[in-house]
């Protein structure tokens, strides 16, 4: 048989440089059930104290803060899932600004309203136990990999 001059060049073809597929670590998953678990409890509160904080503020900035922060939360977590470093970084501070904030409001709502508080302590009860999970034994998911890993 002869060769055909009009054929294409045949070259073997790998994928070596391609990074290997990593697993997410239990840690890492029970955190962003968390972390949802959080927000979701968040969007409760919300609801269930709507008088008092309409009150507060105009219903409209109530819930455009709310889609913002749900914008927010969807981008912080999904980054947070793939291993993004700054991620956590970025809601840790902004965990320890709020606690600014949310620890005098708590206080307050007690003696208006003690089942706000206690959601309220369970809130962040969940947002620290996220971040116990993504800086204690999850805490290699955001490194990055070395060649060969």
């Amino acid at each position: 048989m002869s060769r055909n001059p009009y054929s294409p060049p045949k070259a073997a073809v790998g994928d070596t440089d391609q990074e290997p597929l990593r697993v997410k670590p239990a840690a890492i998953r029970r955190a962003i059930v968390t972390l949802w678990t959080s927000f979701a409890l968040n969007l409760f509160i919300t609801a269930l104290d709507w008088r008092y904080q309409t009150s507060q503020v105009p219903p409209l900035v109530l819930i455009l803060s709310q889609i913002f922060g749900l914008g927010i939360a969807v981008w912080l977590f999904w980054k947070i899932g793939v291993g993004r470093n700054w991620a956590r970084i970025v809601y840790l501070v902004l965990l320890l600004v709020g606690l600014t904030a949310v620890v005098p409001e708590i206080m307050a709502s007690a003696a208006r309203a003690a089942h706000i508080a206690g959601l309220k302590m369970i809130e962040l009860g969940l947002d620290i136990a996220s971040m116990v999970l993504v800086f204690g034994p999850g805490r290699d998911w955001f490194r990055k990999p070395l060649k060969g890993e």
